[in-house]
């Protein structure tokens, strides 16, 4: 589980306005955090298998890394806090021994 960070952000944006396409990403973080507190709070971290941290997607075509920035590009316009976002290249990738 991991809530949405701005993949899509442009879609939201056009059918539904930016406003509605900032509550949804902030609806979806939010949940997202509870569920972790509430596993928390209730000391079941160990009865369900869940990472609560960083996510990491990968594009495999020109097209998604291509719509994946506009809709990064977007989100920020529109006031998104997305600082803690990293782009890595395929070399980058490449190298990578190990999961964050």
């Amino acid at each position: 589980m991991t809530p949405a960070v701005f993949l899509d952000f442009c879609k939201l944006e056009a059918g539904y306005g930016e406003q509605q396409a900032l509550r949804s990403f902030a609806l979806e973080n939010y949940t997202a955090s509870e569920i972790v507190k509430i596993l928390d709070t209730e000391k079941l971290g160990n009865a369900v298998d869940l990472i609560s941290g960083s996510h990491v997607t990968m594009f495999v075509t020109e097209k998604e890394v291509k719509e994946a920035k506009a809709d990064f590009a977007a989100a920020k316009a529109a006031g998104f806090n997305l600082d803690d976002v990293e782009w890595l290249s395929k070399e980058e990738m490449e190298t990578v021994s190990c999961c964050y």
